[in-house]
C-alpha cells in the first residue's frame, strides 16, 4: 500500500509536504504511513487519494488494507490470484489491440481498450497477486493502459488520452518500469503538442533531456518532440538546430539497451517528423518532399499509417497550392476511408478539404466538391 501511494503521487508531482498541505494532516502522517511504520489515520487514505487524482484503483488499494476481511462479504483470500496465466493473456491482448492499431485505426479498437485498462485495474486492486508476479502485473497495465491511450488519441478521444497515460505512468512507477514511462511521456508530449499547447510538449522534452541519461535513440525520440514543439511555437531558428541534432542522434544507430518499442523510430517515422516540422514553419516544398518520402516508406500492411500519412500529404499539397497534386494524393488516400477507422485521420483530410473549398481559385474546384 505504502509503495503504491508512493508512486501514484509521485507521479502526479506531488511531494510529502505539498500533500500534508492538501490533506490537513501532520508533516509525519505521509511518510510512516508510506513507509509501513504505523497505520495511516482514520480517513487519510480517502482524502489522500483525491489529492493525488489517483482514482478508484489506489482507492481501493486502501480499502483493501483498512476495510474489516469480509467488509463486503469476502476476504482477499477467496479471490483467485492473479498469475502467470493472467500476464499471458493481458500480453496477448497488447499484441491484438496493436495489430487493430496497425489495420484499422483506433476508433472501434480505443473503447475496447479503454474497457480492457479499466477491468484489469480493477483487478488489480481486489485480487490477491501470486509470490513474484506483482510487479509484472503492474508493467503490463502500464502498457495496456499506454496503447489504449495511443488508441484514444487516434480516436480523438483527447480527455480519455490523459487519463489513460496518467494511470499508465502510475502503474510503470509501481512497477519500476522506467523505460516504458519514457514512451508514454513522448506519447503525452505528442498530444499536448497535438492540442495546441507546444510549450507543455517543451517542458516535458526537456525535463527528460535534463534528468535522464538516454541513448543516442532515446536522445533523438526527445530531440523530435523538441524539434516540433519549437516550430510549433514559432522558434524555426532554434527547431533547425535542435532537428538537425536529431538527425545526427539517430545516424548512431541503435545500442542493445535500447527497449523494444523503439523499433518504431525508423527513416520513414523520421521523414514524417521532418515533414511536420517543416509544416510548421510553412516550408511547402521540404514538409512535401518528407511527406511523400514517408508515404513511400510505409509497409503496405499498414493501413492506418498510410491514412494518416497520405491525409497529412495532402493537406500540405492543399496548403501549398498544389492542386492537382493533391488530387492524385486524395485518389490514393480514398480507398483507406473505408477501410480505416480513424477520427485523427478523417480531421485531417477534413482541415484539407474545408481549406479547399474556402479558396476562391478554380484550380480548387475538384476538391470543393469531396464530401468525407
Amino acid at each position: 500500500m505504502g509503495a503504491a501511494f508512493r508512486a501514484a503521487h509521485t507521479v502526479f508531482g506531488i511531494s510529502q509536504a505539498a500533500l500534508a498541505k492538501r490533506v490537513h494532516y501532520g508533516g509525519a502522517s505521509i511518510p510512516h504511513s508510506e513507509g509501513g511504520h504505523r497505520a495511516a489515520p482514520e480517513g487519510f487514505s480517502r482524502v489522500a487519494v483525491d489529492a493525488c487524482g489517483a482514482g478508484d484503483g489506489l482507492g481501493a488499494v486502501f480499502r483493501q488494507h483498512t476495510e474489516p476481511t469480509g467488509a463486503k462479504g469476502w476476504s482477499l483470500e477467496e479471490r483467485e490470484p492473479l498469475d502467470a496465466e493472467w500476464l499471458a493473456v493481458a500480453r496477448n491482448l497488447v499484441k491484438t489491440l496493436l495489430h487493430l492499431d496497425v489495420a484499422t485505426g483506433g476508433d472501434d479498437s480505443a473503447p475496447l481498450a479503454i474497457r480492457a485498462v479499466a477491468t484489469a485495474r480493477r483487478q488489480v486492486a481486489t485480487h490477491p497477486c501470486r509470490a513474484g508476479v506483482e510487479p509484472d502485473v503492474h508493467a503490463v497495465i502500464g502498457e495496456l493502459a499506454e496503447v489504449a491511450g495511443w488508441l484514444a488519441y487516434d480516436a480523438g478521444l483527447h480527455d480519455e488520452v490523459r487519463r489513460l497515460n496518467l494511470a499508465a505512468r502510475h502503474h510503470l512507477a509501481v512497477a519500476g518500469d522506467a523505460s516504458l514511462d519514457l514512451l508514454v511521456v513522448q506519447n503525452t508530449a505528442m498530444h499536448v503538442a497535438d492540442q495546441g499547447r507546444p510549450v507543455e510538449a517543451l517542458r516535458l522534452a526537456r525535463n527528460v533531456l535534463g534528468s535522464r541519461s538516454l541513448s543516442p535513440r532515446l536522445e533523438c525520440l526527445f530531440r523530435i518532440r523538441e524539434a516540433r514543439a519549437l516550430a510549433q511555437a514559432g522558434a524555426d531558428g532554434e527547431a533547425r538546430r535542435v532537428w538537425r541534432k536529431a538527425v545526427g542522434l539517430h545516424q548512431d544507430g541503435t545500442r542493445d539497451s535500447d527497449p523494444a518499442w523503439a523499433w518504431w523510430l525508423t527513416e520513414g517515422e523520421l521523414a514524417w517528423h521532418a515533414g511536420m516540422v517543416a509544416g510548421c514553419a510553412e516550408n511547402w516544398s521540404d514538409a512535401i518532399e518528407n511527406l511523400m518520402r514517408c508515404v513511400e516508406l510505409t509497409p503496405a500492411r499498414a493501413r492506418r499509417g498510410a491514412y494518416i500519412h497520405l491525409a497529412m500529404l495532402m493537406r500540405a499539397q492543399v496548403l501549398a497550392g498544389a492542386w492537382r497534386d493533391a488530387e492524385e494524393t486524395l485518389r490514393l488516400l480514398w480507398p483507406h476511408v473505408g477501410e480505416v477507422r480513424s477520427s485523427r485521420g478523417r480531421a485531417i483530410v477534413r482541415a484539407a478539404l474545408d481549406h479547399a473549398r474556402d479558396v476562391g481559385s478554380s484550380q480548387a474546384a475538384a476538391l470543393r466538391g469531396v464530401r468525407i
